[in-house]
């Protein structure tokens, strides 16, 4: 029907990475760039004890970073009970944006 809104809305640009975190946990980023957001998910998912399985969502109007430090702050609230990671922030950004 005209005016109704696709169900579906595209992505620009979208990309993985896993990184190790200073806890020793593997974590993996999933940045997507749609038209006028950008949003970051960030999880932990363990296969082995001690089991975790968390996860942080960010979502920014104006960059891929802000996105990324919400994510990582959400998820590690979750998975730590704090958000004390800034340098692991920090590192993550440089690997993101150097490769």
């Amino acid at each position: 029907m005209k005016g109704d809104k696709p169900l579906i809305t595209e992505y620009r640009n979208s990309r993985v990475i896993r990184i190790k975190n200073e806890h020793g946990d593997e974590v993996e980023v999933e940045l997507l760039q749609f038209p006028s957001y950008y949003k970051v998910t960030a999880t932990i998912c363990q296969d082995s004890s001690p089991y975790k399985d968390c996860i942080g969502i960010g979502v920014d109007d104006d960059n891929e970073s802000g996105a990324l430090r919400k994510a990582l702050r959400e998820l590690y609230l979750d998975a730590y009970e704090s958000s004390s990671s800034l340098l692991f922030s920090r590192r993550v950004l440089n690997k993101l944006f150097l490769s």
